[in-house]
């Protein structure tokens, strides 16, 4: 098929086809015709030969674009790089060259920037084309490299993103009819029985998942979960069924992002695919790539029932950058031209994809695990939701070293109501940190103090141990439940001292590689009958408690009508740290939450 690249400054080139060939009497012509005849022909000639070398031809070595690409798509775009440069195309009287070179989307994401780094990375991008708009809202949320990504994000290819599971136990749950999600296999991988009398063999349902840091099908795969509704705020809901995946996942890939496919494929080779995954998150191309080889156990790709962010592989025309040139954007918006052209199409969807209007070719069909029609993705990816849901797998992976500090003064007996139901102050803020309990890893230290105006039986001390900083995995979580549970408002509040008190006590125990922290939970303001530090007392010496190498951070969450925002605000910036206000009592569960995973 001949494409013909249009656009000033650049020009392709075909031979004509033959024309058809007539049989016509002969006739006798005048020797004078003849010789007007070649001269004229060879006018011509000269004329066509002379508008060939100036249209076609380009002076000097070539102009080289840098295009950064991710391993499946930077296989059909040099293809497509060499097909165009066969159709000699130049850019004002110049040749360009287009040079591909394999990049994974996270490791451009982190490395974009004004300031790129040609020894560490290679050469800098004139064009890159991440897995998913996604990366490209990561990067953008960096202002300096904000500058640099274009407006305009033009898809050049797409691949749905699917739940990946052995065909035969996709078909045990209905598929390719059945409404299957997330949601549907972790339910399935907490029943003790797993796959049931039906096929006891293949034990219980064990999900995998890698690191949405590095992995494409991993973040959309999450982003689907963490943010269901697509309106980039987080819920308690949506919370718990994060926390039920990672709970429930059997395999986790921290740094390969192609690690779960390639261990499956190992397993199926040694006859062990049905006992090594049961589900994980991929791409529609990933699944065909893999059953291509013909695996004893094939897989299926299960499309989530309530949709899911697909990767759209945007073709971003890097802007702003120290190394960007009029030239260079011209040539990549001439090849982006060419991608999307028929040859392109062909070439795009010949590797497995689906064009830019999901359309894809035979080979994406029931028969090889696939569906030959997808359902519209989600809505364009939030930049807020990508970082709200990125700072929630970390929170939930990451090992923190936490203090719960909660005021337990006569101030947490006010009345409210939640949801109708009325309660008391306390009893809210009990759930609250109940529910932040289980959110937090295993590997995590977690410890429990109380505070009002006096804890130490006349002493003057206004706070309580009631739970060490331990690990919860050796039986702090139970305790910290327990300890909860006991609790009774009543008496003054000695805020002042013990803020000073529990952030030593972190100091002293500060745990490294881990997020250190105390969250001070409190409705009144600071009201010590025993005297005790000044809000400037406990800011000073806070601020020379303080040590950069081993930070530890002060969250206060106010709420109430009696919070003290004014000091508390002081409180946590003496230690860097936040305050969150929440006037709204069935808030505090969200506050509390907004601040642990916001911790640094």
């Amino acid at each position: 098929m001949t494409f013909s690249a249009s656009g000033p400054g650049v020009r392709t080139h075909r031979r004509g086809g033959k024309g058809t060939r007539r049989t016509r009497r002969r006739k006798i012509l005048a020797p004078w015709i003849i010789v007007t005849a070649v001269s004229v022909l060879v006018l011509s000639l000269l004329t066509a030969g002379f508008v060939y070398l100036i249209t076609g031809s380009c002076s000097g070595s070539p102009e080289q674009v840098n295009i950064a690409a991710s391993t499946s798509m930077a296989g059909p775009l040099k293809t497509l790089a060499r097909s165009w440069a066969d159709t000699e195309p130049s850019v004002d009287g110049k040749c360009v060259a287009i040079e591909v070179q394999e990049k994974e989307s996270a490791e451009v994401q982190q490395a974009l920037s004004p300031d790129w780094d040609v020894k560490r990375n290679g050469a800098a991008p004139d064009v890159w084309i991440p897995e998913s708009t996604a990366w490209a809202r990561m990067a953008a949320d960096r202002e300096a490299t904000a500058r640099l990504i274009p407006d305009l994000q033009p898809s050049i290819a797409t691949s749905s993103a699917v739940i990946a599971m052995p065909k035969v136990m996709a078909e045990a749950l209905g598929w390719p009819d059945a409404k299957l999600n997330w949601q549907t296999l972790v339910e399935k991988a907490k029943d003790p029985k797993g796959w049931g009398d039906e096929h006891p063999e293949w034990g219980k349902v064990r999900i995998g998942m890698s690191n949405p840091l590095t992995s494409t099908a991993s973040l959309l795969a999450l982003l689907a979960m963490v943010d269901t509704d697509g309106d980039t705020d987080i819920t308690e809901r949506e919370l718990e069924a994060v926390v039920s995946l990672k709970n429930m996942m059997a395999e986790y890939e921290d740094a390969d992002p192609n690690a779960l496919m390639n261990k499956m494929r190992e397993a199926d080779g040694a006859g062990g695919a049905l006992a090594h995954l049961s589900a994980f998150p991929a791409l529609e191309r990933d699944v065909l790539m893999y059953n291509s080889y013909n695996p004893q156990v094939p897989l299926a790709a299960v499309y989530p029932s309530d949709g899911a962010p697909e990767a759209d592989n945007p073709y971003l025309i890097i802007q702003n950058a120290p190394w960007a040139s009029a030239f260079k954007q011209d040539a990549a918006s001439q090849f982006l031209e060419y991608v999307r052209g028929e040859e392109g199409r062909e070439q795009i969807i010949g590797s497995g994809f689906r064009d830019g209007n999901r359309v894809g070719g035979p080979d994406l069909s029931e028969a090889n695990g696939l569906s030959p029609q997808t359902v519209l993705p989600r809505e364009a990816v939030q930049p807020a939701a990508v970082t709200n849901t990125l700072a929630t797998w970390t929170a939930l992976n990451r090992t923190t070293n936490l203090l719960f500090v909660m005021d337990t003064s006569e101030s947490m007996n006010a009345a409210t109501t939640v949801d109708g139901e009325n309660t008391t102050l306390m009893e809210v803020a009990k759930e609250a940190v109940g529910i932040a309990l289980n959110m937090i890893g295993d590997q995590s230290q977690v410890g429990l103090w109380q505070f009002s105006d006096d804890q130490g039986s006349g002493s003057g001390i206004p706070y309580q141990t009631l739970v060490n900083l331990d690990p919860l995995d050796k039986g702090n979580r139970g305790a910290i439940s327990e300890q909860i549970g006991f609790m009774q408002a009543g008496g003054a509040s000695g805020l002042y001292d013990t803020a000073l008190a529990a952030y030593t006590h972190v100091t002293e125990n500060y745990l490294a590689e881990a997020t250190n922290m105390v969250v001070v939970l409190t409705a009144g303001a600071n009201d010590n009958p025993y005297g005790g530090l000044s809000l400037e007392d406990l800011t000073n010496q806070l601020t020379s408690k303080r040590d950069p190498n081993k930070p530890v951070s002060l969250m206060t969450i106010g709420y109430g009508e009696g919070a003290d925002e004014t000091a508390m605000q002081q409180i946590s910036a003496a230690t860097k740290g936040q305050y969150f206000p929440s006037t709204w009592p069935g808030e505090i569960s969200k506050t509390l939450l907004n601040a642990l995973f916001n911790a640094q």
